[in-house]
């Protein structure tokens, strides 16, 4: 009778359990992050245009600098920094950053259309990243605008030569 009250207790324990971790899975509403931010899946960790060096260094720890003057982090991001302040943050890699919608690298490009709209893919180089891309604009409300000219950031997803899946998401304050 012991042994069957102790499988019944852990069995029990174990759906707890279970259903603490769904939960939180669950409660991660991405259509709240702002265009102009990324956030890591595994620790909640966000990163938007503008934050200051210090403040990105000491959310994300350790980093390597490479030759084009952009910062390597751990899980895929990779920042660049103009006046100590984030000037463009691209993700490469496992996913672990998303963006907007939950998009990230491996997404399919008819996502990226249907949450942000069709817009001609163009070809684009940033950072020494060159390739296919989905280029939209925002002003500093995070409403959708026509013209680099008018907007305050772009966000690009640079797509594989299928322009299938994007391989890379790059904010950017240069618009």
């Amino acid at each position: 009778m012991k042994k069957i009250t102790m499988l019944i207790s852990a069995a029990f324990l174990c759906l707890v359990f279970a259903g603490c971790q769904a939960q939180e899975a669950k409660d991660i509403d991405y259509s709240e992050i702002p265009y102009n931010t990324v956030e890591n899946t595994k620790s909640g960790t966000a990163v938007s245009l503008g934050m200051s060096q210090r403040d990105v260094e000491g959310l994300l720890g350790s980093v390597q600098k490479n030759a084009k003057g952009w910062y390597s982090y751990d899980d895929g991001i990779f920042i660049h920094y103009k006046d100590n302040t984030v000037n463009e943050i691209a993700l490469q890699g496992a996913g672990i950053w998303t963006g907007k919608y939950g998009l990230t690298t491996s997404a399919p490009s008819v996502e990226v259309w249907r949450l942000y709209g069709e817009v001609e893919p163009q070809e684009v180089t940033i950072g020494g990243w060159t390739a296919p891309s989905l280029v939209y604009y925002f002003n500093n409300e995070g409403l959708a605008v026509k013209s680099k000219e008018d907007s305050a950031y772009a966000v690009y997803f640079m797509l594989t030569e299928e322009l299938d899946q994007v391989v890379t998401l790059i904010l950017s304050n240069e618009g």
